[in-house]
């Protein structure tokens, strides 16, 4: 094998790994599934490089982006609740247990707690008037 060769193999397999790391999508796996909304220059630039590289890349780069979402910037409102849309659901305290509400919680909002995780924090809410005083008690 030629010195020429090794050296273009080099040069493909860094070129093809330079690709992966500089997809959106793999760099803020958060991002997936978002809704279109503003779009991440930083991303942006790294597909449209691909465009130098060859229109099939770079094609490639920005449709896997677009259509997973990633090439948008996180809504500026995450981390912020919606008081007038919350939805109250109802259980027996007193009969359900800690796994039970787990599974309630993950039915209602497609999310996978476990009370277990030092991250979470629950308390018992008898009315929706008492959210934004609960909430504000909790530091981010």
């Amino acid at each position: 094998m030629t010195t020429l060769n090794k050296i273009a193999k080099i040069f493909i397999v860094a070129l093809l790994g330079f690709q992966v790391i500089s997809c959106g999508t793999i760099l803020y796996p958060e991002r997936r599934n978002q809704e279109a909304g503003r779009i991440d220059v930083g991303v942006a630039l790294m597909d449209g490089a691909w465009l130098l590289v060859g229109l099939v890349p770079g094609i490639i780069a920005f449709a896997v982006d677009f259509t997973t979402g990633a090439i948008y910037l996180p809504d500026s409102k995450s981390g912020q609740l919606d008081y007038d849309h919350i939805r109250a659901i109802r259980f027996d305290p007193e009969t359900t247990t800690c796994t039970q509400i787990e599974g309630i919680i993950c039915k209602e909002t497609s999310h996978d707690i476990k009370f277990s995780d030092e991250h979470i924090r629950y308390s018992r809410v008898k009315t929706r008037e008492e959210l934004p005083a609960i909430f504000s008690s909790v530091r981010q």
